[in-house]
């Protein structure tokens, strides 16, 4: 699948948050964002996304047998088809941009309770915060954004510039 970093974000919000509008949707690509300015989740943007087993609607991928590899494949959809709303390109658009409030408090990760409950949530204790039907939180302490970046980031806005990963080079 061949697209470019905005589709490739407004289809990800669509499959993992489409139902729950723009503020989930924004939600939701605040943690992918977050992840982004981390260590360990991949690298920038694109990479988080992609990287395998990170997000239900990716995890159709099967392996050399057949099977799914990640959580059975249950939630996975078909991203190549998959259409995004206009509410999904508004929101890829501000966190592309920089232009949005992270309302997850820098949280890199989130899941549906109505739906898993993910040893790694499980573990993580009772600091989640809610939005929507997802709540948000951080399930691997060792993983949380830099906060030096965030510092970063506000500066180069004030400067009319677009961050770009920890403490990258503007665009």
């Amino acid at each position: 699948m061949n697209i470019n970093d905005r589709e490739l974000l407004a289809r990800t919000l669509q499959a993992e948050a489409g139902n729950q509008g723009y503020d989930g949707m924004l939600a939701a690509g605040s943690v992918i964002m977050n992840r982004a300015n981390a260590t360990g989740y991949g690298d920038g943007m694109r990479g988080v996304i992609l990287k395998p087993g990170q997000f239900s609607a990716w995890n159709s991928r099967k392996g050399p047998d057949g099977n799914p590899i990640y959580a059975d494949g249950e939630q996975g959809q078909d991203m190549a088809n998959m259409r995004a709303s206009d509410k999904a390109y508004k929101a890829a658009d501000n966190l592309i941009s920089g232009t949005y409030e992270d309302a997850t408090g820098g949280a890199t990760h989130y899941y549906n309770p109505e739906y898993s409950q993910p040893e790694w949530g499980q573990k993580a204790g009772d600091e989640w915060k809610r939005i929507g039907d997802h709540v948000f939180g951080f399930a691997d302490a060792g993983k949380k954004p830099n906060p030096n970046q965030a510092i970063a980031s506000d500066t180069m806005r004030a400067l009319g510039k677009q961050p770009n990963g920890l403490l990258g080079s503007a665009q």
